[in-house]
């Protein structure tokens, strides 16, 4: 809490002055060592009127200054505050999502390179919010992360995009199209995920050879064990290899 100062410019020196600590590498043993801060600030009485409403208005702030990359000064504003309601309503939405009807599977045709061939399709989640309309995948896909309930989600997507897959390869009368669907690293966390998959794969009498799992790009910086197993027993149930992907070039496909 900075309490002696009275005008904004010289908030902003004071805020200054921490970010430049912050700059100068600490000695230890003749290593140089560079540390990095991400500050949040909230002003009184704009962003609040006790010590409790600014500190959680300064934690916001400073959650934005990470997401920025760290080592940033950011303050608290009224639009901060907007979003952030928006993002605590959106998630709430979010846990009747499912039971509401409001996700939806667009599908991404892929075709050889060569051929200009359809050889498959990849399942993309969507979500329509009854009150706040279409919510882009990169706002809620993070908050089902967060909240774990990308788990149900991701399991409904799998079962969802079995039953269509039948229906493209009767329409397209080819059986050897193949539907892309994306695991997240969340997903990966669950131990029991393989033996969940194959479960809907047994019940919808899909091939494994026509799914392809597509595991997040951020999972080799990963290295968790679970993740691992969990690729792994995907991989000895028969599913597709990733390395034969095609490109997408066609507009989305409902169903």
């Amino acid at each position: 809490m900075v309490s002696s100062v009275k005008k904004l410019e010289d908030l902003r020196k004071v805020t200054g002055r921490i970010m430049r600590v912050f700059q100068t590498p600490i000695s230890l043993q003749n290593i140089e060592y560079f540390i990095t801060a991400s500050v949040g600030v909230a002003v009184y009485p704009e962003d609040g009127l006790n010590a409790e409403a600014l500190i959680k208005n300064a934690d916001i702030a400073m959650d934005i200054a990470k997401s920025k990359g760290k080592n940033q000064c950011v303050y608290c504003t009224s639009s901060i505050k907007k979003d952030t309601i928006k993002k605590m309503k959106l998630t709430n939405q979010l846990y009747r999502a499912l039971d509401n009807n409001e996700l939806f599977l667009v599908y991404q045709p892929q075709v050889t390179a060569d051929a200009q061939k359809i050889t498959g399709f990849e399942a993309l989640l969507r979500w329509n919010n009854k009150k706040y309309g279409l919510v882009t995948p990169d706002v809620f896909i993070p908050m089902a992360e967060q909240t774990r309930l990308i788990r149900p989600i991701g399991l409904w997507v799998f079962k969802t995009a079995y039953e269509q897959l039948k229906v493209f390869q009767d329409r397209f009368q080819d059986e050897s199209l193949f539907m892309a669907i994306n695991l997240s690293i969340e997903q990966l966390r669950d131990e029991d995920i393989a033996n969940k998959i194959n479960k809907i794969l047994r019940d919808t009498g899909t091939n494994p050879a026509n799914i392809q799992i597509r595991s997040p790009k951020a999972l080799p910086l990963m290295k968790t064990p679970l993740s691992c197993n969990a690729l792994k027993n995907l991989r000895s149930l028969g599913y597709r290899s990733p390395s034969m992907i095609s490109v997408p070039v066609f507009p989305h496909l409902t169903g």
